[in-house]
């Protein structure tokens, strides 16, 4: 696979309410996708570095940076390109998990588009469809986070995560 182009599109997400964790309180997401082209095709991934780095020492402005001055500099000039070998080309440049991951899932993307392989197949998935769970941010107090978590199980949630603090 040869790349014919990478693009990095980021986007705010605003958020239905505010979500409120041990380190910050997030009204919008800070969103980076990846978009590549191919000859053949085209893929898309997320990148899941946040805004700041409070969580995570990777975040939004350097994993676009990383990407454009480093990370795709070197799969551009890789031959014979897979998303298997995405991972190896980019091994001498340390940490920047997030960046890499995103850019490994958009070659994948276009790969498996290429050959026309839906991405359950290629992980050999037996369901049409996959149980979704749902995070909860911080509440003020008990009542409204088990009216919160009530009303996600109402919409069918398999799963509930809650969000803590000391």
């Amino acid at each position: 696979m040869t790349l014919s182009s990478v693009e990095r599109v980021r986007i705010a997400i605003p958020l239905v309410w505010p979500v409120r964790t041990s380190f910050s309180t997030q009204t919008a997401g800070d969103v980076l996708l990846v978009h590549i082209t191919t000859p053949e095709s085209e893929g898309w991934a997320e990148c899941v570095a946040m805004g700041d780095p409070l969580y995570s020492s990777e975040y939004v402005d350097a994993a676009a940076h990383v990407m454009q001055h480093h990370l795709v500099p070197r799969l551009a000039a890789a031959e014979g390109l897979t998303a298997a070998r995405v991972a190896t080309t980019l091994h001498p440049f340390k940490g920047h998990r997030m960046a890499k991951a995103a850019l490994e899932t958009a070659v994948l993307d276009a790969e498996l588009r290429a050959s026309g392989t839906s991405f359950a197949t290629y992980l050999g998935g037996v369901h049409d469809r996959v149980p979704a769970g749902v995070s909860v941010g911080i509440m003020d107090e008990i009542p409204q986070l088990l009216d919160a978590v009530d009303g996600y199980l109402s919409e069918g949630y398999v799963r509930i995560k809650l969000k803590i603090q000391p």
